[in-house]
């Protein structure tokens, strides 16, 4: 291996600088003649191709998109609440845009409405009534009968029915309509090129406008009405099953409402035990007052004796005189009213009779009108014993009432207790069917809400305020757009020299002859002695054609 490095080595020292002229200037000036018929060749291919392009104009029209409630959302998530029912960005939107303006649909629409006789028409350069001088008419001329001639779109329309040229002018027109959304803008293209700056306006613009109403028709709020008229049936139909359902079911357990009556009855049942344990200490307490109060009556009298002073008697002896002087004065008034006796015998009894009465006052005056009576023994009421007696019979009454009230209390508590366990396993059902009439009744709020929000959409809908905007339209431009036909022939020309210089320096590298001194000292490394004319049979043959013109001379 050393020794093959080293043989390189010295090979390479051997070898002789590379000569530039002889490398690449020789081999082209051989190849002189070939360079120049390739370099011919591609301009006449590329004349030719540039005198069959057609003129093409392009028309340009811009559509704005704006990001609004009707494109960012659906019906469905309107209903459910969920973030997708706002607005979408200004970037999704124009994407969004750009998806549906990519529909097939949508050109075969345009295509319809322009007619595709008029897409598949072969092109007619001398139809632009434009003149631009005799070599541009005879390049028409020559276009014209190309076009016609050799077609393979206008040859094949004719033979097409209506369906199928409509299919074949959607595909051309695919491929003739671009668009594309501006940068950092809301912006959208719309590029059309065709053969006719006519047509191309023509289309971009009823493309526009075909855009929109598709952009409406999808957009549109009656098909989000009709879902949700149906929506709204089917969710008053839930709910008022759900609402019948619990209904039903309350009346068969007898509860409205599972959390507060079980708070209830709970609170209730708390209050009852507490009671019922004071009703149990206070009967406790009134059965010992109750034996307390029998063993001190037990101690205790019915009745006791006692000295009772006697009230004051009336004295007789006062009765006696009161009466007789009352029947003394009787006697007076008979005796001067009413008596037959002389003035004098009236007199003499008068004053008998006035004496008596005298006489009679005196003795009431010193005779007492009550005399004392001493107080005498008798048997009264024990009061204490009373006492204790209405004391007992109270206590007695109350535990009466306190153990009834005790009674009722725990048969209350033993229904509380029922009542609970009756809660307990009606509640995880119950609680069920609220909760689905729940989420129906909001399921309800919601699509109603959803359908009055989409109603206003559909308002906006009926006057034709979509967000989709025409901002600029197509207008047909007298100059045309393409073909560069001097680029293409500069184009073609230079690919032809290209891939003749090419050719030469392969040809030059891989050919075996020896084409100059340069060639044998570069390839076999040694030195020439000598160079050997290249003598034709033309310059042969001089020499000999000069002998015979002497001898004739001579």
């Amino acid at each position: 291996m050393p020794f093959s490095s080293e043989q390189e080595a010295s090979d390479q020292q051997r070898r002789p600088p590379v000569d530039l002229v002889e490398a690449f200037v020789a081999p082209l000036w051989h190849a002189r003649y070939w360079i120049c018929l390739l370099t011919g060749l591609g301009l006449a291919i590329a004349t030719f191709r540039a005198a069959i392009e057609p003129n093409t104009y392009e028309a340009t029209g811009k559509l704005l998109v704006r990001a609004g409630e009707r494109e960012g959302g659906s019906a469905e998530s309107r209903i459910m609440g969920s973030d997708g029912g706002g607005a979408s960005s200004a970037r999704e939107a124009v994407m969004n845009e750009l998806h549906l303006l990519a529909n097939p649909h949508l050109f075969e629409n345009v295509v319809r409405k322009i007619g595709a006789d008029r897409l598949l028409a072969p092109y007619d350069p001398q139809s632009q009534g434009i003149d631009h001088g005799f070599v541009t008419e005879a390049l028409h001329s020559f276009q014209d009968f190309w076009f016609r001639s050799f077609s393979g779109d206008a040859a094949n329309a004719a033979s097409l029915d209506s369906e199928a040229a409509v299919s074949v002018a959607t595909k051309i027109l695919q491929r003739a309509l671009l668009v594309r959304a501006e940068m950092n803008s809301s912006v959208l293209t719309v590029i059309c090129t065709t053969s006719s700056p006519r047509l191309s306006a023509e289309l971009v613009n009823t493309f526009m406008a075909e855009a929109r109403a598709m952009h409406q028709s999808v957009f549109s709020s009656n098909s989000w009405l009709e879902f949700l008229d149906q929506e709204i049936t089917e969710a008053n139909t839930s709910f008022a099953a759900a609402e019948k359902a619990a209904a039903d079911y309350r009346l068969q357990c007898n509860i409205f409402d599972a959390d507060s009556e079980r708070a209830e009855l709970q609170r209730e049942r708390v209050e009852l035990e507490g009671r019922i344990r004071a009703d149990e200490e206070r009967i406790a307490a009134l059965e010992a007052t109750v034996q307390t109060l029998e063993a001190e009556l037990k101690e205790e009298l019915p009745t006791r004796k006692v000295l009772a002073p006697n009230p004051a008697q009336p004295n007789p002896l006062w009765t006696a005189l009161t009466d007789r002087r009352l029947e003394l004065k009787g006697q007076l008034v008979a005796l001067e009213f009413g008596s037959d006796l002389s003035r004098e015998k009236i007199e003499l009894q008068r004053r008998a009779l006035q004496r008596q009465l005298e006489e009679t006052d005196k003795e009431l005056e010193s005779t007492p009108q009550r005399e004392e009576v001493a107080p005498s023994q008798i048997e009264q009421p024990n009061p204490r014993y009373e006492r204790l007696v209405v004391d007992r019979d109270a206590a007695k009454i109350e535990l009466v009432s306190l153990r009834s009230e005790a009674d009722k209390r725990k048969g209350r508590r033993s229904s509380v207790k029922d009542d609970l366990a009756e809660v307990e396993r009606c509640s995880p059902t119950l609680n069920y069917l609220q909760n689905e009439a729940s989420k129906a009744r909001s399921k309800l709020d919601q699509v109603t809400a959803a359908r009055a929000e989409i109603a206003v959409l559909d308002d906006l809908d009926r006057m034709n305020l979509i967000n989709l905007r025409e901002i600029q339209r197509a207008s047909s431009l007298a100059e045309k757009s393409g073909p560069r036909r001097g680029r293409m022939v500069m184009i073609g020309g230079l690919v032809g020299g290209a891939l003749s210089v090419g050719f030469a320096l392969l040809r030059s590298r891989l050919g075996r002859r020896f084409r100059s001194p340069g060639d044998v000292k570069r390839l076999l490394g040694t030195p020439v002695l000598g160079l050997v004319p290249e003598v034709s049979a033309r310059d042969l043959a001089q020499p000999r054609r000069q002998a015979a013109v002497g001898a004739a001379r001579s």
